[in-house]
C-alpha cells in the first residue's frame, strides 16, 4: 500500500469520525433537556458484511446507507441489506440526490436508483467515459456542484451533467474535494490549498496559501465563512 493510499485511508476515517461526532453533539445539544440519546453499536455479525465502512449518508426517507468493503449497505432502522457492486467492489464514497444514490469505487462509479418495485438497480457512469482510460482511479469524494455531480480520485475528477460523463486527469496528487458557496476547493501535494476553476480546468491558489498542513475538510460556518480542518497543524 502506497503512502498516499494510507494517508487517504486515515483521512477518510477521520472525516467519518468528525461527522459522527458532529451528529452526536447536535443531537445532544438539541435534546439535552429531554433525554439522553441512545447509542447502539453494530458489528459485522449484525449487518453481515465487512468490518470496514468508508462512507455514510442518509436519504430523505430516513434510510441509512454505508459504503462497505463488500458493497452498499442499507439500514431502515430494523433490517440490514447488502447491495453488491459490479465485481463485488468496495464502496468508498456516497452522495444521495433525490432517489439516486451515487457511489464511487475502484475504477468504477455510478448510481443506484429504485425501480417501480423499490429494488435498487445500478447504472455505471464510468463505462460511459470517452477519451479517458481509468488508471488506478479510486473515487474518494462525490459532490454536487450546481447541476453537475463531481467524482474525485487521487489524480482525476469526473463530471456528470445528467447526460454526459467527462474525465479530467490532473498533474497533481489530489486530496478530498470540498464544496463552499458552490465552489470546489482541494489540497494538493504540489500546489497546496487551491480552488478549481472548471471552466479553465485549472487549480488556483487560495490567498497567500500559507497553510502549514493539508486542508482535508471545509465546514460551512456561515454564508461567508468556512471552518478549515487541517491534517496536523493550525493554518
Amino acid at each position: 500500500m502506497h503512502n498516499n493510499e494510507i494517508q487517504f485511508y486515515m483521512l477518510k476515517i477521520s472525516k467519518l469520525a468528525i461527522a459522527f461526532c458532529l451528529i452526536v453533539i447536535s443531537i445532544c445539544t438539541a435534546q439535552a433537556q429531554l433525554f439522553t440519546p441512545i447509542v447502539k453499536h453494530y458489528n459485522k455479525a449484525d449487518y453481515k458484511a465487512s468490518n470496514q465502512n468508508w462512507a455514510v449518508a442518509q436519504a430523505s426517507n430516513g434510510m441509512m446507507y454505508f459504503g462497505n468493503n463488500m458493497g452498499l449497505l442499507r439500514y431502515d432502522g430494523k433490517e440490514w441489506e447488502l447491495i453488491p457492486m459490479p465485481q463485488n467492489k468496495t464502496v468508498r464514497s456516497i452522495l444521495i440526490v433525490g432517489e439516486r444514490i451515487y457511489v464511487g469505487s475502484y475504477e468504477e462509479f455510478g448510481f443506484f436508483e429504485p425501480d417501480e418495485r423499490g429494488q435498487l438497480n445500478y447504472k455505471s457512469l464510468s463505462k460511459a467515459l470517452q477519451a479517458y482510460n481509468m488508471q488506478n482511479d479510486e473515487i474518494w469524494t462525490i459532490l454536487q456542484q450546481g447541476n453537475d455531480i463531481i467524482f474525485q480520485s487521487f489524480t482525476s475528477y469526473f463530471s456528470y451533467n445528467g447526460t454526459h460523463v467527462k474525465g479530467q486527469r490532473m498533474p497533481y496528487t489530489l486530496l478530498f474535494f470540498n464544496l463552499f458557496k458552490d465552489q470546489l476547493f482541494c489540497s494538493t501535494e504540489q500546489l497546496g490549498f487551491v480552488w478549481l476553476n472548471r471552466q479553465q480546468n485549472k487549480f488556483l491558489p487560495v490567498g497567500a496559501n500559507a497553510f502549514r498542513s493539508q486542508v482535508f475538510a471545509m465546514l460551512t460556518y456561515n454564508s461567508t465563512q468556512a471552518l478549515l480542518v487541517t491534517l496536523m497543524f493550525l493554518p
